[in-house]
């Protein structure tokens, strides 16, 4: 299948790069996108699956997976990651 994956800020520049398409297994989950990026930028797995002070953000279709099945969510042909760093509080 086929995904594409969307860097924001600071995520992408370690990551080299806002915008990248994925060929994954089906069954594959955000995870798996996650484990993969983490070769590139080590920390950004732990930043998902640990109570970090700064949790990585990741939106799937425009729906943030913490409402889905975090980490597990899994995966279809076609779909779009967004991962970002959270938003900074005013003031």
């Amino acid at each position: 299948m086929q995904v594409e994956v969307n860097c924001y800020g600071a995520v992408g520049e370690a990551v080299g790069g806002k915008s990248h398409e994925m060929t994954l297994e089906d069954g594959a989950t955000v995870r798996t996108v996650v484990e993969r990026l983490d070769e590139r930028a080590p920390g950004l797995l732990d930043r998902l699956l640990h109570d970090d002070p700064k949790p990585l953000v990741v939106m799937r279709n425009v729906r943030h997976v913490s409402i889905q099945d975090g980490g597990g969510t899994r995966l279809e042909d076609g779909d779009t990651l967004a991962l970002s760093d959270p938003p900074m509080p005013e003031g």
